[in-house]
């Protein structure tokens, strides 16, 4: 299926391909090394986007990535979808092909979010089978990328950079290392975010992503409508140290400027890595892994994979949550909105219940404001 060892794919810097610049890159040549594309935007018979893809990558080297694989939910990744997926590699045959560590629902529902997990022995289990399992579908490895966070869950024993160096190791798949991300959670959990870089197998960074964020003060929310700030470029830099010549990109999904302004930024990532690309790494400090690589990273938590996140969905929809099966003491008394909050806040790690619907309901007014949009 793949090599037995990972390869850097080395591949400059780039931009994700966005329709308000499809006139500009047909217009001629433009100073960039590659393009990222929305995989899920593509899965189509035909049309105008289809069209222009075939014809700017004759021109630019293209890497897929896709925001609907949904490799955490409980069930199985969708055979059919994979096979979209592999057609398009097919057809475009991409430098690599990226997706996320998350759920974007439990099934049959997709909330279209990018939702963590809870870092469980269960979880670890599930989603190594199936990175496994895409990969043999589409006979590459899978780029997989650190998604930002509001939440975490209280059965989480290890942390996410934990969770996720071991995910990589054991399912031998890539990573995506999302600078803005690890940023927005840090801000958003209290953590260092040196102490996730340096946990990460750097052997297996294949690509970064660099993106703007709205800060509001006690949290970050990752929107992708603002130019990187100055904390991801000091990031950055330190991912560059700690990596090497990753390639890297720039995201821009809301307020799209022109082409030129994001060129410009794509400027400042360039003078970033040539600074410090091949400087001395920052004092490494000592990370403990869970366990040794044979074993699982953390114990069972005492709530299924598939439970909570039925739980979280009932949550975001507004939903009363589903009946556990066996016998209901109070049967026939009923549920109320109420107990879908308390169920959901009960998964939630928060030093407060007033914090926790605050982080949960940034999941839920997300979800309404894409209804409102569509």
């Amino acid at each position: 299926m793949h090599s037995a060892s990972p390869v850097r794919q080395q591949a400059g810097f780039g931009l994700g391909l966005r329709t308000e610049h499809y006139a500009d890159f047909l217009a001629g040549p433009q100073p960039l090394d590659w393009l990222e594309i929305i995989t899920d935007n593509y899965l189509v018979q035909g049309g105008r986007p289809l069209h222009t893809l075939d014809i700017l990558r004759r021109d630019y080297p293209m890497a897929m990535h896709g925001v609907a694989m949904s490799i955490g939910a409980p069930g199985s990744v969708d055979l059919a979808y994979l096979q979209q997926v592999k057609a398009l590699a097919d057809r475009i045959e991409p430098l690599w092909v990226s997706d996320h560590l998350c759920w974007i629902g439990p099934g049959p529902e997709q909330l279209h979010d990018l939702y963590p997990l809870p870092y469980t022995d269960e979880a670890a289990r599930h989603v190594v089978t199936q990175i496994r399992r895409v990969q043999d579908v589409l006979q590459r490895r899978l780029v997989l990328e650190n998604v930002s966070s509001y939440i975490s869950y209280k059965q989480s024993a290890a942390s996410e950079w934990q969770f996720l160096s071991f995910i990589a190791e054991q399912a031998d798949c890539l990573l995506l290392v999302d600078v803005n991300n690890i940023h927005v959670s840090a801000v958003n959990h209290g953590f260092e975010p040196m102490d996730y870089l340096r946990a990460l197998p750097a052997q297996r960074v294949q690509q970064i992503h660099l993106a703007g964020h709205s800060d509001m003060g006690d949290h970050i929310i990752d929107t992708h409508d603002h130019p990187v700030a100055p904390a991801v470029w000091a990031l950055y830099a330190q991912a560059c140290r700690l990596f090497g010549p990753v390639p890297a990109m720039i995201e821009r999904d809301a307020n799209i400027p022109p082409l030129q302004t994001l060129l410009d930024e794509l400027g400042i990532a360039r003078g970033v890595a040539a600074a410090n690309v091949g400087a001395a790494n920052p004092a490494t400090p000592t990370v403990t892994l869970p366990v040794a690589a044979a074993g699982l990273p953390v114990a069972d938590g005492p709530v299924p994979l598939e439970q909570s996140q039925r739980c979280l969905s009932a949550y975001i929809l507004g939903r009363q949550p589903e009946p556990e099966p066996g016998p209901d003491p109070d049967a026939g008394s009923g549920t109320t909105t109420s107990d879908a909050s308390n169920a959901a806040l009960a998964l939630v790690a928060a030093p407060s219940t007033a914090w926790a619907t605050q982080r949960l309901g940034i999941y839920h007014h997300a979800y309404r404001a894409r209804l409102a949009d569509v």
